[in-house]
C-alpha cells in the first residue's frame, strides 16, 4: 500500500526543482532571468507550486477494496448515515437520476478510507461507475456518488468484519436514465459508447478521493456481479452467490 517508490523519487526531483526556482525568484536579482514585469507574478506562481509539491501534489494512495455482498433496496439513505469529508446538505441529497431502486454494494478495505480522506483534507470520498474494463470518455466516468457507513442492521446481517474498514455504495438500477442524465458525457455518441460497453463487458466501479494539494486516493477496479437488461438498459438482478440474505 501507499505511494510507490518511483512516485517518491519523482516527488523528490520535483521538490528540488521547485525549491531551486523558488530561491531564484525570491532573490533580489530575479530580473536577470525573466523580464522585470513578470517577476512578481512568477514569484507567486513558483512559490505556490513549491508549497503544493512539498505537501503532496501528484501523490496517489492506492488502496484495495473487496466486495462482501449485494442487495437491492427501494430508497436512498438519509444524510446521517453518510460519512463524508464535508457533509453539507447538498452533498448527501440524491440527484434526479438517483431515484430508486438501488443496488447496494457492501465492501471492505484494509485501510480506513474516511480517516485517510480527513487527514489529507480531501474534498470528496466516493465511487466512480463505468463500463468494464475501461473508464468512460472522461475522468469522472458516467456516474458517481458518495461512500456510506454501514448501519447497525447492515453489520448484524454481514457479521463482524474484524479489523477491516467496511462501507456501502448505492448504485442506481436504471442505467439508461443515469447515462442519459450524466453531466460527464457529451451527447448521444458518448452515451451510446458507454451503454454498448456495459452490454458487452459489464459494469465496474472504483473508489476515489482527492485534495486541493493534488493528493489522491484510488482503489482497484471491481466488476459488479449483476445481470444487465438491454432495453431499457438497467441492472436486472444480482448473480448467484453474491446476494446478501
Amino acid at each position: 500500500m501507499g505511494v510507490k517508490p518511483a512516485s517518491n523519487k519523482r516527488m523528490q526531483q520535483k521538490s528540488t526543482i521547485f525549491l531551486r526556482l523558488a530561491q531564484i525568484f525570491a532573490s533580489a536579482d530575479a530580473s536577470r532571468y525573466v523580464d522585470k514585469d513578470w517577476v512578481s507574478l512568477l514569484r507567486m506562481a513558483v512559490l505556490v507550486g513549491a508549497i503544493a509539491v512539498l505537501f503532496g501534489t501528484g501523490c496517489t494512495r492506492h488502496v484495495q477494496i473487496e466486495s462482501i455482498g449485494y442487495t437491492i433496496v427501494d430508497s436512498y439513505p438519509v444524510p446521517k448515515d453518510a460519512y463524508y469529508k464535508y457533509p453539507r446538505e447538498a452533498a448527501v441529497t440524491p440527484r434526479d437520476a438517483e431515484r430508486g431502486p438501488f443496488l447496494v454494494g457492501f465492501f471492505k478495505s484494509d485501510v480506513d478510507l474516511s480517516s485517510i480522506a480527513e487527514s489529507k483534507g480531501m474534498h470528496h470520498l466516493g465511487y466512480n461507475l463505468f463500463q468494464c474494463p475501461e473508464p468512460a470518455p472522461h475522468e469522472y466516468s458516467f456516474s458517481n456518488d458518495r461512500v456510506f457507513e454501514l448501519s447497525r442492521e447492515d453489520s448484524a446481517r454481514l457479521g463482524s468484519p474484524g479489523e477491516e474498514d467496511t462501507f456501502k455504495l448505492y448504485i442506481p438500477l436504471n442505467l439508461h436514465e443515469t447515462i442519459e442524465r450524466s453531466p460527464f458525457l457529451r451527447g448521444p455518441e458518448e452515451e451510446t459508447l458507454v451503454a454498448d460497453g456495459i452490454r458487452a463487458r459489464g459494469l465496474c466501479l472504483d473508489v476515489r478521493a482527492g485534495a486541493m494539494t493534488g493528493f489522491a486516493l484510488r482503489s482497484n477496479t471491481v466488476m459488479l456481479p449483476v445481470s444487465i437488461e438491454n432495453s431499457p438498459l438497467r441492472v436486472s438482478g444480482i448473480l448467484p452467490g453474491a446476494e446478501v440474505e
